[in-house]
């Protein structure tokens, strides 16, 4: 059994040498992007584990009238991480930005801000996704 996880230019699961059930590679890409928000929300952090750039004295007077604190979390209006999605059938899950992929990437790539990697996965939170995704599957494959 081979798990490979590619980042670009959306990131993709792939499960080699193995007939997955689509309900499985379901479940496993909800877990998959609920770990990429809680990371990017929750610990304010880039696909590195690096915490994300302060934001700009506008964009904290900005968030201020609507309520929000200065904490680095990419979030505005909530938008861009409601609009990670997946298609996941059966072998393959692939996550892609369905509604606000332009403002994703900005942060992605640093178009007019500073620079903040979230949408991805880091090296060892592709081993430990391997890792624990080769423990589900193994009894499967053991039957």
């Amino acid at each position: 059994m081979n798990i490979e996880i590619t980042q670009k230019p959306n990131i993709k699961l792939k499960v080699k040498d193995l007939d997955m059930p689509a309900g499985l590679m379901k479940q496993i890409c909800m877990n998959m992007r609920s770990r990429m928000i809680d990371r990017v929300q929750k610990d304010n952090k880039d696909i590195k584990g690096t915490k994300f750039e302060k934001y700009s004295d506008a964009t904290k007077k900005a968030k201020a009238k609507l309520g929000r604190g200065s904490k680095v979390d990419l979030t505005d209006r909530g938008t861009m991480m409601k609009s990670i999605q997946f298609k996941a059938s059966k072998n393959v899950g692939e996550f892609y930005m369905a509604d606000r992929k332009k403002v994703g990437m900005y942060h992605q790539y640093g178009m007019g801000q500073p620079k903040r990697e979230w949408f991805g996965y880091s090296k060892d939170s592709e081993e430990k996704a391997r890792k624990e995704y080769k423990n589900k599957l193994n009894p499967r494959v053991q039957r």
